[in-house]
This record gives C-alpha cells, sequence and structure tokens, in this order.
C-alpha cells in the first residue's frame, strides 16, 4: 500500500528565484531614485561690477535646487589682493581692495552636498591722485634749503604708494630735488623760479603742480622796540588789555576773564625772526608772544612762558607752543611742543624768546635752547600781525605780562590780495582752551 507524504516537497530552487527577483527589483528602485537627485542650478548670471578702492558692492546670486532643499553660499575670489569675497545667508559682499580685475566664484550647495556654481567678473579701476592742496610759495635766501612734505599737497585715492619728482624751470634762480615725499628746493641767486612736481601712482597715473620759488635778498630788520618811552604804545592797538610802560618795560594786563589780553601789530613779512624779551609779573598767568599768518584753516602760532604745576599732566610746565585750529576753535599743541626747562626764566624774570619761519621750519629758541623745531608742511609762513599778550589761568583778571623789547627781522612783503579769515582783532573772540594732539596737523 502507498503512503502519501504529509509535505509536499518543493523544488530547492523556488525560494532563490524569488529572493533574485526581490533584489534586482530593490537595486534598480535605488538607482532610480538615486538618478532623480539633481545638484543646484544658476538660474541666472551676474553682470561685471564695478567698484573703487575701499568701494563695497552687494550681490544676489540665484540658484534653484530640484529637491527644493536650502541652498547655503560660499564665495571665492581669484585675486584677494583686488577683491575680497564674504558670503552671506542670500547674498555676496565684495570689497575692492587694489586697482586691478578678479572672478568671483560663487558655490550653491544643498543639503545633500551637491553644488552649483557661478561666476563674474570685477573690476576694481586705478584712480589718478589728487590735488588737496596747492604748494605755498617759497620764499628763500641764496645758498639757503627748504624743504617741504608733498604728501600734504597730493593724495592717492587707492592707497597706492605714491613717487614724487621735482624740476626746476629756471636752474639760474632755484635747484629742485625729492628725497622720498620731501621737496627739496635750494636757493641759488636772485629771482622767481617755478618748480614741476609730480606725484605718480604705481600704475603711472600721475598729477603735476606748480610751485613757485622766490630767492629775496637777506633778511632786513624790519622792526624793533625797547619801549623806553610812552610813545611806543603808538605802534600797538590793544584788545581785551590794559597797556602801560613802566620803566622800560611793557606791561600788558588782560581785562577780560577766561580770555587772553593782547597788544597787536601790522607786520607783513616772510622768512622772519621774532625775538621777545618777556615775562610774568604774576602767578597763574602766562606771557605770550602770537604770530598771525595767512592760512583759511591755521592762522596763528603762540608761544607762552609761565610755570604750572599740573599743565597737561605735567609734574612742571614752563614752556607751551600751540596752532589755533578755525574749524573747532582752539589752541592745538603736541608732545614736545611743552615742558619744562632751565633757559626759562621764573616769576619777575625775563626770558629771551626767539620764534621764526625760515626755509619751511618753524623753530622756537629761549635764549640759546631749542625748544621745538618742526616742518611747516600744510602750514603757512606769511605773516600778517605780531602780538605780545598775557593768557590767564583760571579765569582771573590783572595778569600782567612783561616785556622789555621785541624785534623783527625778514623779508618784507605787501598786503596779500586773500582775505584773511582771521584777523588779529579776531583774538578778542578766543577763549584760554587748548586740545593736545598726537600730531598738529600739518606739520612734520
Amino acid at each position: 500500500m502507498r503512503m502519501r507524504h504529509p509535505f509536499q516537497l518543493r523544488s530547492s530552487v523556488d525560494r532563490p528565484v524569488f529572493v533574485w527577483v526581490a533584489v534586482v527589483l530593490g537595486a534598480v528602485c535605488i538607482l532610480a531614485c538615486e538618478e532623480q537627485q539633481m545638484p543646484p542650478a544658476a538660474c541666472g548670471t551676474i553682470p561685471s561690477q564695478t567698484l573703487t578702492v575701499d568701494g563695497r558692492v552687494w550681490v544676489t546670486p540665484c540658484f534653484e535646487d530640484p529637491e527644493m532643499g536650502e541652498i547655503t553660499l560660499s564665495a571665492e575670489s581669484s585675486a584677494p589682493e583686488v577683491a575680497r569675497v564674504v558670503a552671506h545667508t542670500r547674498v555676496v559682499e565684495v570689497l575692492g581692495v587694489s586697482p586691478g580685475d578678479a572672478t568671483i566664484s560663487v558655490t550653491g550647495t544643498d543639503p545633500e552636498n551637491m553644488t552649483g556654481e557661478l561666476t563674474f567678473q570685477i573690476l576694481v579701476p586705478n584712480r589718478p591722485p589728487l590735488i588737496i592742496r596747492a604748494l605755498p610759495r617759497l620764499w628763500l635766501f641764496p645758498e639757503t634749503t627748504s624743504r617741504t612734505v608733498l604728501s600734504e599737497y597730493f593724495l592717492e585715492l587707492d592707497n597706492q604708494e605714491l613717487t614724487y619728482s621735482a624740476q626746476s624751470l629756471n636752474l639760474d634762480v632755484a635747484s629742485a630735488s625729492v628725497a622720498e615725499d620731501t621737496l627739496i628746493t635750494s636757493g641759488i641767486s636772485l629771482g622767481r623760479a617755478s618748480v614741476r612736481v609730480t606725484a605718480t601712482d604705481p600704475g603711472g597715473l600721475n598729477a603735476v603742480q606748480l610751485a613757485e620759488v622766490v630767492v629775496v635778498p637777506r633778511q632786513d630788520s624790519l622792526f624793533h622796540d625797547d619801549f623806553e618811552s610812552e610813545t611806543s604804545l603808538d605802534n600797538w592797538e590793544a584788545v581785551e588789555a590794559q597797556m602801560e610802560i613802566d620803566e622800560g618795560v611793557l606791561q600788558i594786563a588782560n581785562t577780560h576773564g577766561e580770555r587772553q589780553g593782547w597788544a597787536i601789530m601790522p607786520m607783513r613779512a616772510v622768512q622772519w625772526e621774532i625775538a621777545a624779551s618777556m615775562g610774568n609779573a604774576h602767578e597763574g598767568g602766562w606771557a605770550q608772544l602770537v604770530i598771525i599768518v595767512q592760512h583759511d584753516r591755521f592762522p596763528a602760532y603762540l608761544v607762552q612762558i609761565g610755570d604750572d604745576d599740573g599743565a597737561f599732566g605735567l609734574s612742571a610746565t614752563n614752556y607751551r607752543v600751540f596752532v589755533f585750529d578755525i574749524a573747532d576753535e582752539l589752541w592745538h599743541t603736541r608732545e614736545g611742543w611743552f615742558g619744562q626747562s632751565h633757559a626759562v626764566g621764573g616769576l619777575g624774570e625775563f626770558t629771551e624768546v626767539t620764534v621764526s619761519a625760515v626755509g619751511g621750519h618753524l623753530t622756537v629758541f629761549a635764549d640759546t635752547t631749542e625748544l621745538v623745531s618742526s616742518a611747516l608742511a600744510g602750514l603757512a609762513d606769511r605773516m600778517n600781525f605780531v602780538g605780545l599778550g598775557i593768557w590767564p589761568e583760571g579765569g582771573a583778571t590783572g595778569k600782567v605780562g612783561m616785556f622789555d623789547h621785541v624785534s623783527v627781522v625778514g623779508v618784507e612783503v605787501g598786503s596779500s590780495a586773500a582775505v584773511p579769515r582771521f584777523h588779529a582783532r579776531d583774538l578778542r573772540a578766543v577763549h584760554t582752551e587748548t586740545k593736545i594732539m598726537s600730531r598738529v596737523p600739518g606739520t612734520g
């Protein structure tokens, strides 16, 4: 009798066949899904951009992601020395650094780390140097030299280093040369000459201006007053002051608290030197000498002697030198322009103070001791007025400055056609306020 097996036998290959089919179908699905992932695509172009050094431009690159994923921007400059680039969330910022051209590459990255790219061009043009101030007329004596810092008169807009050259158009009268950024002019014989000064940038663009040089005879004695009689007062005009002469000494007392007292007189000269024997009759006052010059912004130089235990944070100060700035109506000084010198006399004593502006240089002496020496680059040496005065400390009135004599030597010049913004009488409105700067504008 045949018995039937309780289970039905199946082919040993049935199951592997089904498994193989499933694996194949799964692989096809995976491959199909992977093929559907697309990278971001640029949806437009960015036109070339032009910007200046230190200028900025913002552009908005456009990328489309087929899977609608979030796009992250990054950017790179082919020439970072010309243009720097920073990618933000939706925009790209480009900063001009120096003249030249660069290619900016912007990359858009999707969540699957797939990328798209677009590029655009940046041009940073080279701009010529600018003339920011006319070169001053230079007054020289034969066989003397003037130095002028040219960087005070030219500006390089693209932050490049300028090179300078100079040529005298009349070598019989004056010679001219350049050392780094300093014009060196020398007088040869009496007369006038023009000097052509050229400032050139690394790209070859330049700016040119002429400086007039006048070579004059040596200084003459222009004025002397020893205050031996009351008639000397006729030479001077009082401004916020009371003047009197006592035993050959001019005494000037301020009449208004918080303001300086002055005795002023017109004196038009170049290449000048002023010597004044001056001192103080009272504590809390500063005897002073002021020179009003032909300058639109810095029209006055001020030299003071006195005694102050706390001026400018110093333990002892007995001399101070300032320039006046119309822009903020303050007297400006700098380190090295104030301090203490044994050459400055004490209360009731006289000190011979000499101030000169010769050859483009401002110098101040107490007797034979040099207190200040500074280039006059950007400042003026054409004098219009000279004044003697007193600076009161603490707003007091009646402080007295004493002057034994004053003399002026120089080259006398006529009245300027230019109308000065600052007259000596304007000193009446100047208060006793000061400001310390690391560098007085326009000085070396």
